[in-house]
């Protein structure tokens, strides 16, 4: 009886630590999906708009971000930027709509 109450305990313990594991697991591939999603925003965008950007900082962005594989101060600036300017407009016409 009680090797049967001690199995069921252990039992719901290794049960509830792989629900915390897996909860865990998915809220880091959900922040690399996001970490994803802007990466290819920002080379989506630097596609897009690969005339309007001046040559040399064009440049600088690629090398930075495809040589080095990182975000310099610049890279962070300008798409802080770009999306408070979303997030501003989507506010916007929410409250258009209400």
């Amino acid at each position: 009886m009680f090797q049967k109450i001690k199995d069921f305990i252990a039992k719901r313990k290794q049960e509830k630590s792989q629900k915390e594991q897996l909860a865990k697991a998915k809220k880091y591939y959900e922040i690399l999906r996001s970490g994803a999603t802007f990466l290819k925003y920002v080379h989506e965008d630097l596609m897009k708009e690969r005339n309007l950007i001046p040559r040399s900082q064009r440049r600088r962005i690629e090398d930075s971000i495809i040589k080095k594989g990182q975000f310099t101060k610049e890279i962070v600036n300008r798409y802080k930027d770009k999306i408070d300017d979303v997030l501003q407009y989507i506010q916007i016409q929410e409250t258009k709509k209400k």
